[in-house]
């Protein structure tokens, strides 16, 4: 797949300017998936905190998304919101990925991810299903289901602090 960098994409980019009237929305129908690994907030319960924990080989790290599935069964992904397509590659560990540059800072971020309908400098609508979900190596326990990011300036923030609306996508799937 292409390469283009963040670096690479012009920083007054036409397609990010809709972007900052949107609303961020879930890439996810969230009334048909379940939460099955939070945010990790350092302000959270002991067992929220423990839930919030990924296990790789010997180590624990921190999940810095929301992870969402559903009977190990696979469910459309959109953008939350519009923006460019600045990766979409096939991942050793995080499986197919998708990230997609937003107006102030924000990039939202797909791992996960199976039947990738985007490449990279496309510019996609909020609400667009961008693939479906997947499986990846990372969090293999999980089996199809899609982890997702929202970074501001390079660093990860709950995509609750965001989002208002939480009972569904965009789109209905």
């Amino acid at each position: 797949m292409d390469e283009t960098t963040v670096d690479q994409l012009p920083a007054d980019d036409e397609a990010l300017k809709p972007s900052e009237s949107e609303l961020m929305q879930w890439p996810v129908d969230r009334t048909k998936l379940d939460v099955v690994a939070p945010f990790y907030d350092a302000k959270a319960s002991s067992e929220d905190r423990v839930a919030a924990l990924i296990q790789t080989d010997n180590q624990f790290v921190t999940n810095m998304g929301i992870d969402f599935a559903k009977n190990d069964t696979a469910f459309d992904v959109s953008a939350a919101l519009s923006g460019r397509v600045i990766v979409a590659e096939k991942h050793p560990i995080n499986g197919n990925i998708v990230e997609i540059k937003h107006a102030d800072g924000l990039v939202t971020v797909y791992h996960s991810l199976s039947n990738v309908q985007v490449k990279v400098g496309d510019e996609v609508k909020q609400g667009a299903v961008i693939a479906k979900a997947g499986r990846s190596e990372l969090e293999k326990d999980l089996g199809v289901h899609l982890h997702f990011e929202v970074r501001k300036d390079g660093k990860p923030i709950n995509p609750n602090t965001l989002i208002t609306n939480d009972s569904a996508s965009a789109t209905e799937n």
